[in-house]
C-alpha cells in the first residue's frame, strides 16, 4: 500500500484504531480455519454443523454423524477474483459418519464454495466487493411490558423470546385472567395459562395451586383471625343433612365457619392466596379443562385447527415446540438475561442449553423429580437414606416408559449406556438426556483439570488434587481452593454455589462419563491421559471404541489456550494422540527420570526451542510404594506445570499423602508377611502394576467379573511370581 502523506497542520494525538479489526477477526472465528479440524470450538461454522447433526433414521438403525470440515486453498487470489468477475471462495469438505448397525463408513463430501474475506474487511462476489451490514433484531430473553385498555385498565405482558424456537407470550385480560400465546403469528389461537400447565403435566386443580399457593388447614372454632385471602379449597358439605355450607373457592368469612363448627365440623382445608390476591386462582376457576388430557387437546386445536386432537399428537407437539433443543433455545445471551431479569442464581439457572420450565420461574415454577431404579428398595437402602427428604417419587424394582417419556429432562447414571431401551424412549420423545457429571461441566466456574487413564486415574486424581490444594494454601498458585470431584469422592453439584472462578477443579473421569461428556461436547482445560490399556470391553465391544471413548476428553479443548498432557511411557497412548493431533508438538508428557525422579517435558517443535519444558522433580519423596505411583505423582507435577506453577515450588506439596483405601492400601503385618489390599486394580494391567511394586515372591488373591479382557499374560505373572 503506498505511504499516506499528510498536508495538514494538525498532528495525530493517537495511532487510529483498526476499525476493520473486529471484522477479520470475527469471520476468522466463525471459520475456524487455521485451527485442528477436531479440537474446533463449538461456535461459528462448527455450531450449525454439531446443531444439525446427529441424524437418525427413526427405528435407530441408521445414524448420519458430522465428522469435521475442512477449507481447501482458494483457487483465485481476492484480486483475481475481483479481475476476472469471479468468487474469491475456499472448497468446504465435510467428514460424514455414516453408521448402519454395526458397520460404520466415514467419507468427505464436497459441499460447495465458502466465500473468504479480503484483508480490508470485504467479500469479493462475483466480481463485485461486497461488505457485511449489522443489523439489528430482537433479543433473546424475558421481557415485560404493559399497555392501557380503552376503558383505562392496565394490562400487564410478559414475553419469552428464544434465540430459536416460537415465542411464547403470557398476557392479561380485563377480567384479570392469565392467557398464553404461542408464535406472535397465532395471536387469536390463544389458551389460558392454567390450560398450558395441564398440558405440561399439572392436571389436577390440587397441582396447578400447589405452585403458587399454600394449603393450610384452618379450625373452624377459632374466634377472630385474618381470613382474608383465604378461600376453601373443597366444597364444605354436611354428609348427613347434604347441607352445602360453601362450595369450592369461595371465600373464607366468620360467618360460614360459624356455621360449620356448628355441623360439627372441627377443621377445613383452605387455600393462602396471599401470594397474588388470587388472581391465578381466577384463571383457574374460568378453565374448562379439569385434566392433563383434557388440556392436551385443547392446546392441539388451538395450534393446529383441522387436525385430529389426540394426547399422543399433542404431548410429541409441544417437545418439539420447547423440548428439543434443534427447535427451542435460549442461546447463551438469552440465558444470560433471564437470569438478570429474574434474579435467578444457583446451579438450576446457570449456563445452557436449558430449558423451557425456568422462566416460569416468574410464576414460582418448583422442580418435580422421579428416581427410578431396577433394582428393589431393599438393596438401595444406602442410596436412598441420603433422599429421604428431599421432595421426590420413587420408582424401583421397575422402570416405567411413561416416566422417560412425560419429563423435561432425564439425568442417567453413566453406567447406563445410550443403547439402553429407555434412553431410546426419552431421545425419541424429544427428551433431552444427559448425567450428573454433564449438569457440572455445564455449570462449573472454575477451570477444571480432567485425568483419565484404563489404569491408576484415581491414584493420579487424588495426588493432583494434593499438589493443587497445597499450592494454595502455601499461596504458590492462582487458584484460592481445589476441588476433587468426578468418578471419586461425592458429586460437586451440592458444591456449586460455593466453587468459584478463581479455584481449580480436578475431576476424575471415566470413559462413561466421558461418553456423555462427548456429547455435550465438552473437554476439560487440562486434560491427563496417565494410559491406555483395553478395559470395559463388556460395554464398549472393540478397544477402538473404548479409546475413541477416552479421547473425548480432549476433543472440545481450545488449542490455544488448554492443556495435553500424556504418559511419555504409554506407546499406545502415545500413537493414539499422534493420530488425533498429527504430532506430539505442545502436548505435556510426563515420565520417570533415569535417577528414578518425576520428569515432565514439553516441545514446541521438531528442532529445540526457547520456550520447550524440561523439569525434573527435584528432592521428591514417594508417597507411596511402586513405580507407577511415581508416574502418578508426575501426572500432578505436570498439571501443576501447565496451571503456572513455577518448577522448582513442589517441595513438601505431597506431604501427608496417605493413598486412597483399596489401592495398594497397606493393612498389617502377620507372621513377617506384609497384606496389601488393592481390590480396586480391575483389570489384568493395574494388577501387574502392583505386583511390580514389590521384589520377591508375591501371592495374589484374585477374582471380579468378565469384562472380556484377555487374562493370559496376566495369568503367567500370577504363576512366576
Amino acid at each position: 500500500m503506498a505511504e499516506r502523506i499528510n498536508f495538514g497542520t494538525l498532528k495525530s494525538v493517537i495511532e487510529p484504531p483498526d476499525l476493520i479489526e473486529i471484522q477479520l477477526k470475527s469471520y476468522a472465528d466463525f471459520l475456524q480455519k487455521d485451527v485442528n479440524p477436531l479440537r474446533r470450538k463449538r461456535q461459528g461454522l462448527q455450531a450449525v454443523f454439531k446443531e444439525v447433526f446427529p441424524i437418525e433414521s427413526y427405528d435407530g438403525r441408521y445414524v448420519l454423524d458430522f465428522v469435521k470440515y475442512e477449507l481447501s486453498e482458494p483457487k483465485l487470489g481476492p484480486l483475481e477474483a475481483l479481475r476476472e468477475g469471479q468468487t474469491y471462495s475456499a472448497p468446504l469438505h465435510v467428514t460424514f459418519r455414516l453408521k448402519d448397525g454395526d458397520e460404520v463408513r466415514e467419507e468427505s463430501v464436497y459441499m460447495g464454495e465458502m466465500p473468504l474475506m479480503t484483508l480490508d474487511g470485504s467479500f469479493a462476489i462475483n466480481g463485485a466487493q461486497r461488505v457485511i451490514v449489522s443489523q439489528l433484531h430482537r433479543s433473546p430473553g424475558i421481557c415485560s411490558e404493559q399497555d392501557v385498555h380503552p376503558n383505562g385498565t392496565i394490562l400487564y405482558s410478559m414475553r419469552i423470546i428464544p434465540d430459536r424456537g416460537s415465542w411464547v407470550e403470557i398476557q392479561f385480560d380485563t377480567s384479570n385472567q392469565l392467557w398464553v400465546c404461542v408464535d406472535r403469528r397465532r395471536r387469536r389461537r390463544k389458551f389460558l395459562a392454567s390450560t398450558f400447565l395441564r398440558a405440561l403435566g399439572y392436571g389436577t386443580d390440587e397441582e396447578l395451586l400447589g405452585l403458587y399457593y399454600a394449603f393450610e388447614k384452618l379450625e373452624t372454632g377459632k374466634s377472630g383471625g385474618d381470613f382474608e385471602n383465604r378461600v376453601f379449597k373443597d366444597d364444605i358439605i354436611d354428609v348427613e343433612s347434604k347441607t352445602v355450607f360453601a362450595r369450592k373457592y369461595d371465600p373464607v368469612t366468620s360467618d360460614v365457619l360459624s356455621r360449620i363448627r356448628e355441623a360439627g365440623i372441627k377443621t377445613v382445608e383452605v387455600v393462602n392466596v396471599s401470594w397474588d390476591g388470587g388472581i391465578f386462582l381466577t384463571t383457574v376457576m374460568s378453565d374448562k379443562t379439569h385434566s392433563a388430557d383434557e388440556a392436551l387437546n385443547d392446546v392441539y386445536r388451538k395450534l393446529r385447527p383441522g387436525d385430529p386432537a389426540t394426547p399422543a399428537n399433542a404431548r410429541q407437539l409441544l417437545r418439539r415446540l420447547f423440548f428439543d433443543p434443534k427447535r427451542y433455545d435460549l442461546g447463551k445471551v438469552g440465558r444470560y438475561k433471564i437470569n438478570q431479569k429474574l434474579g435467578l442464581s444457583g446451579f438450576a439457572y446457570r449456563g445452557y442449553p436449558v430449558t423451557f420450565w425456568d422462566p416460569f420461574g416468574e410464576l414460582g415454577h418448583p422442580l418435580r423429580a422421579t428416581v427410578t431404579d431396577m433394582a428393589p428398595a431393599d438393596t438401595l437402602q444406602a442410596s436412598l437414606a441420603q433422599i429421604k427428604d428431599l421432595p421426590v417419587t420413587l420408582r424401583l424394582g421397575e422402570h416405567r416408559e411413561d416416566d422417560f417419556r412425560n419429563t423435561e429432562l432425564v439425568v442417567a447414571s453413566p453406567a447406563v449406556p445410550f443403547e439402553s431401551p429407555y434412553l431410546k424412549i426419552a431421545t425419541d420423545s424429544g427428551v433431552p438426556v444427559t448425567s450428573e457429571i454433564c449438569l457440572f461441566a455445564e455449570r462449573c466456574p472454575a477451570k477444571v483439570v480432567g485425568i483419565t487413564g484404563s489404569v491408576g486415574k484415581s491414584t493420579s486424581s487424588a495426588m493432583t488434587h494434593h499438589i493443587l490444594d497445597m499450592a494454595a494454601k502455601k499461596g504458590l498458585g492462582w487458584w484460592k481452593r481445589a476441588w476433587l470431584g468426578g468418578n471419586i469422592g461425592k458429586s460437586l453439584l451440592e458444591s456449586l454455589e460455593v466453587i468459584g472462578s478463581d479455584d481449580i477443579v480436578v475431576l476424575e473421569l471415566s470413559s462413561f462419563q466421558l461418553e456423555y461428556l462427548g456429547q455435550l461436547g465438552w473437554s476439560p482445560h487440562v486434560a491427563v491421559l496417565t494410559n491406555l490399556a483395553p478395559n470395559h470391553l463388556d460395554r464398549h465391544g472393540t478397544f477402538a471404541n473404548y479409546a475413541a471413548a477416552k479421547l473425548n476428553i480432549v476433543r472440545r479443548q481450545d488449542p490455544a489456550a488448554d492443556h495435553v498432557i500424556i504418559c511419555d511411557e504409554d506407546a499406545p497412548l502415545r500413537e493414539q494422540i499422534v493420530a488425533l493431533f498429527g504430532d506430539l508438538h505442545l502436548v505435556w508428557r510426563y515420565r520417570v527420570s533415569k535417577s528414578g525422579l518425576p520428569e515432565v517435558l514439553r516441545e514446541f517443535a521438531d528442532e529445540p526451542s526457547p520456550h520447550d519444558v524440561t523439569a525434573t522433580w527435584e528432592g521428591f519423596q514417594p508417597p507411596l510404594p511402586g513405580r507407577h505411583n511415581i508416574l502418578n505423582a508426575a501426572a500432578g507435577y505436570a498439571a501443576g506445570l501447565a496451571l503456572g506453577l513455577q518448577k522448582t515450588s513442589f517441595a513438601g506439596l505431597l506431604d501427608g499423602f496417605k493413598g486412597l483405601p483399596h489401592r495398594l492400601e497397606f493393612v498389617r503385618e502377620v507372621a513377617g508377611v506384609r497384606y496389601y489390599n488393592d481390590s480396586k486394580a480391575t483389570t489384568p494391567e493395574a494388577a501387574r502394576k502392583a505386583f511390580e511394586s514389590f521384589d520377591g515372591n508375591v501371592v495374589g488373591i484374585v477374582g471380579g467379573y468378565d469384562k472380556k479382557i484377555d487374562l493370559g499374560e496376566f495369568g503367567q505373572l500370577l504363576v512366576d511370581r
